[in-house]
């Protein structure tokens, strides 16, 4: 997905988004989900949680919960 049509999708503009990219401005919790939203990911993984996806953590995860 290019950052244009990110923008679109997310109701965002492309520049906000050019200046979050490189680290630049506070997002507002609404722009993040709005991005997630466009994306179609959890906002955790917008964050950089990696515990949401990672394998390792998913496996650890169901271990703990079955013992």
């Amino acid at each position: 997905m290019t950052r244009k049509q990110l923008a679109l999708s997310a109701d965002v503009s492309e520049r906000h988004l050019a200046n979050l990219e490189y680290g630049l401005g506070n997002p507002s919790i609404l722009v993040l989900q709005q991005v997630a939203r466009a994306l179609e990911c959890p906002l955790a993984e917008i964050l950089g949680d990696v515990t949401t996806r990672s394998p390792e953590w998913l496996l650890l995860r169901e271990l703990l919960h079955n013992s």
